[in-house]
């Protein structure tokens, strides 16, 4: 799991730069088709994510004998609630201090620029962020070696 993400955010660091590129230039062509191709990538973090959590719990379990995966699913839903209300709540922050008028026909260009920021430069970093995490993140291998521990005792 952790190779497959690992490679599909590697890949889609690549489409996002060329997103951020298509944007710039204004080819909202390039900007779709990029951007679908960022969303597939995705897809591999939608399978394997709550393996992810379980493989997380079971270390627990075999480094310290107790089982987590109740608490561990919880903390992971709470994460994502509150992650996307303070997301939510930064993101209206940013618009209204670039100066974003829903009732306007054309925005000011320091709104276009924070969309800008905002859809394109900011998915990047978090991409890039994940791809870190993702290169360090060994829960399968350390499993594997405590449960081999276990089975030489």
């Amino acid at each position: 799991m952790r190779k497959v993400n690992l490679y599909s955010f590697m890949i889609q660091v690549l489409f996002r730069i060329l997103f951020i590129a298509a944007a710039v230039s204004r080819n909202i062509t390039l900007m779709f088709l990029t951007y679908g191709l960022c969303s597939l990538t995705n897809c591999s973090l939608a399978g394997t994510f709550n393996a992810l959590v379980a493989e997380a719990a079971e270390y627990t379990r075999l480094k310290k004998g107790t089982r987590l995966d109740g608490s561990m699913y919880s903390c992971t839903s709470f994460g994502m609630k509150v992650g996307s209300g303070i997301g939510s709540g930064i993101s209206g922050w940013l618009l209204a201090a670039s100066g974003f008028d829903a009732s306007a026909a054309v925005q000011t260009a320091a709104c276009n620029q924070m969309l800008l920021i905002m859809y394109a430069v900011v998915p990047l970093i978090v991409t890039i962020i994940s791809v870190v995490i993702y290169y360090f993140l060994k829960v399968e291998d350390a499993n594997k070696e405590l449960r081999q521990a276990a089975e030489n005792e």
